[in-house]
C-alpha cells in the first residue's frame, strides 16, 4: 500500500503523507476504516491519522511506552523487567494478570 515520504515530521506533512496510504486503501475499499493505529507517540502522527480516519484510535507503540519509562525513571530497572514481563505474555489472561501484578507493590 501506499507509502510517502516527507521532509518534516509536522501534523501537515504526516497528514499528507499518510493520505497517499489512505487514498489506496479507499480505491480498494471505498469504506475503510481502521479501528487502530500504533504510533510513536508524537501528537502530529496521531492527529494526522485521526483526521484521515475520523474513528480511528491511536494506541503508543509497545517500544516507544517502554523508552518513555527508561527515559523518565532510569534508576527503575526493576519496573523496567515487570514491563518486559507484561509484554512477553502469550495470550490475554496473561497479559491482563501480568498488568494488574505490575502495580502492586510489593
Amino acid at each position: 500500500m501506499g507509502v510517502a515520504l516527507t521532509d518534516e515530521a509536522d501534523q501537515e506533512h504526516l497528514q499528507t503523507a499518510c493520505g497517499v496510504f489512505a487514498q489506496e486503501a479507499r480505491e480498494l475499499s471505498p469504506e475503510y476504516a481502521p479501528q487502530t493505529v500504533n504510533t510513536d507517540g508524537w501528537f502530529a502522527t496521531s492527529n494526522a491519522f485521526q483526521a484521515l480516519f475520523k474513528t480511528i484510535v491511536p494506541i503508543l507503540f509497545f517500544l516507544h511506552g517502554v523508552l518513555k519509562v527508561r527515559d523518565h525513571c532510569r534508576s527503575e530497572f526493576e519496573l523496567h523487567n515487570r514491563i518486559w514481563e507484561v509484554h512477553r505474555a502469550t495470550n490475554i489472561r496473561m497479559f491482563d494478570n501480568r498488568m494488574k501484578s505490575m502495580w502492586i507493590v510489593s
